[in-house]
């Protein structure tokens, strides 16, 4: 088979070109993925700052309802807004717990958690420690001084375990 100069040279060119042509379709379907991916992590980056910000818009929500209801002794009419509070926050950290998360990400999360329980815990005992009449906020406040001189004088592991609760 006898190929002339001028059709091996046309060839050799067309061949040069479909190569070009499907590389640069290649090059275009990878950038593609790549800003797909780049797009998706971006999202994601953006909706944990959310839940993170809302989060602490919500636990500063909930001190400074807490605060002021205790000040102005309206605790148990505030409980419902605050309790809310705490529960929209419980919601927050399960979303954020289903996210991929980082270690720094996943430890905050944790501690977060942790706080929140610390925080709902400490409202009910607060609320049900019956600060109401002054001689069960008397009684309490006696209980929780003679707790603290036991274990300040170190009356044994029970008196430490009482009054540090664990």
């Amino acid at each position: 088979m006898n190929v002339s100069f001028s059709t091996a040279r046309r060839l050799g060119f067309a061949v040069l070109v479909g190569i070009s042509l499907l590389g640069a379709v290649f090059a275009v379907v990878s950038m593609r993925r790549v800003v797909t991916d780049m797009n998706q992590k971006v999202e994601m980056h953006e909706v944990k700052e959310r839940h993170f910000t809302q989060m602490a818009l919500k636990f500063a929500q909930v001190g400074s309802d807490f605060h002021r209801a205790r000040q102005q002794e309206q605790l148990r009419e505030e409980l419902p807004g605050i309790v809310q509070n705490l529960n929209t926050i419980r919601s927050i950290l399960a979303q954020l717990q289903a996210m991929p998360l980082g270690a720094a990400e996943y430890e905050g999360v944790t501690k977060l958690r942790v706080e929140e329980t610390r925080f709902r815990t400490a409202l009910y005992v607060f609320v049900e420690s019956g600060v109401e009449d002054q001689d069960s906020r008397r009684n309490s406040t006696r209980r929780v001084c003679w707790r603290a001189v036991r274990v300040a004088h170190g009356r044994g592991r029970q008196a430490r375990i009482s009054a540090d609760g664990s």
